[in-house]
């Protein structure tokens, strides 16, 4: 049987070496370890590996944003990943639920419960491909969709270039609250996932403009980040009772705003 190839990604040695441990004596894989998700992701545009054990905390591109790398190129969409990781909060686990694992692991990790992991994936090693396959052309069917209502256009481009370059997902923006609202109410819209919503706009101000959202019936669900350059808390208690689900102060940095609106959609 040809080997398996296993790439490990950690920025800390301690724990790349302790995966190794575990693994080397298993004559069905090769091990090949990163602690730079960068040099991984561009070893992966030429040696797609069979397995990929990462972890989620890794500096400059993170491992939420490499899980979504993986899932979003075809090449490497149904390839089985296992976490392991020192993060332990309930965003970044809903997350990577959302976006498809194979088994996490906690650090420490335990010897014997990641090494069953491992030779589990190897035992059931197409019926785990078929199976991530299946969960991502279920979560596929309907691509989600996020749209910017701002009347600064340099800020719909900055949201434009995350979501549909960073998140490869569909984006629509409008620069007049009133014409998005048009938008939302015409019979043969797209659904919208995320609305990113500034709250001081000439024609009407995002929280009018929430309330009108609210109305219609096939937007309730819709989750909304407020963007605001004021620090309002009487607007900001307004939004709060319309349900959104998170603020971004501007000016604000990218890579913030990113984790913002994944965190808003995976959640």
């Amino acid at each position: 049987m040809k080997k398996k190839l296993v790439f490990i990604l950690d920025s800390d040695k301690f724990h790349r070496d302790k995966m190794k441990r575990i693994l080397e004596n298993n004559s069905d894989i090769e091990i090949r370890e990163f602690e730079s998700s960068l040099l991984m992701l561009h070893v992966m545009k030429n040696f797609i590996p069979d397995i990929i054990v990462m972890e989620l905390q890794i500096p400059v591109v993170n491992g939420l944003s490499v899980l979504q790398y993986i899932r979003s190129h075809e090449e490497s969409a149904a390839t089985p990943v296992i976490i392991c990781t020192n993060d332990y909060s309930t965003e970044s686990r809903n997350i990577v639920d959302g976006l498809g694992h194979n088994g996490i692991h906690y650090q420490p990790i335990h010897d014997n419960d990641f090494k069953h992991s491992i030779e589990n994936i190897l035992n059931n090693y197409d019926t785990i491909k078929r199976h991530n396959q299946q969960f991502l052309s279920d979560l596929n069917k309907q691509p989600q969709r996020v749209m910017s209502v701002d009347d600064e256009m340099a800020i719909r481009l900055i949201f434009r270039n995350i979501v549909t370059h960073k998140l490869q997902l569909d984006f629509v923006d409008f620069n007049n609250p009133l014409t998005a609202l048009e938008y939302l109410q015409s019979p043969i819209v797209e659904h919208i996932d995320l609305i990113i919503v500034d709250m001081k706009m000439p024609e009407m101000d995002g929280v009018s403009f929430l309330k009108k959202v609210r109305e219609f019936e096939h937007c309730k669900h819709i989750k909304v980040i407020a963007c605001t350059a004021e620090n309002d808390i009487t607007t900001i208690q307004e939004f709060l009772k319309l349900g959104i689900v998170d603020f971004l102060a501007k000016p604000f940095d990218n890579e913030v705003a990113l984790k913002k609106i994944t965190n808003a959609l995976y959640c």
